[in-house]
């Protein structure tokens, strides 16, 4: 695991910041191998967004919990603000 910063300073005042899974990878029945997504947590402007403010767009693609995001098919993850200014 290793963090990932996205600078969003061009935002000005975002409300909701979109983290999408696009790379999902299953080998198949039977077969080794399975590419997921897991988010241990969010920060903006080194502020730690609380779980409750994210949320995954469908039940079926994975689950935000005390530990995290996991996420298991493609899809997005929402952060929702307000954010304080200069967000990165």
């Amino acid at each position: 695991a290793k963090p990932f910063r996205v600078d969003l300073s061009a935002v000005a005042s975002p409300h909701l910041i979109e983290l999408r899974f696009a790379n999902d990878l299953w080998a198949g029945q039977g077969k080794p191998g399975d590419r997921n997504l897991f988010i241990k947590s969010v920060k903006v402007n080194g502020q730690l967004v609380p779980n409750s403010r994210l949320h995954i767009d469908n039940r079926a693609t994975g689950y935000t919990d005390g530990s995290g995001t996991s996420m298991y098919n493609n899809g997005s993850l929402w952060v929702n603000g307000p954010f304080v200014d200069g967000c990165v």
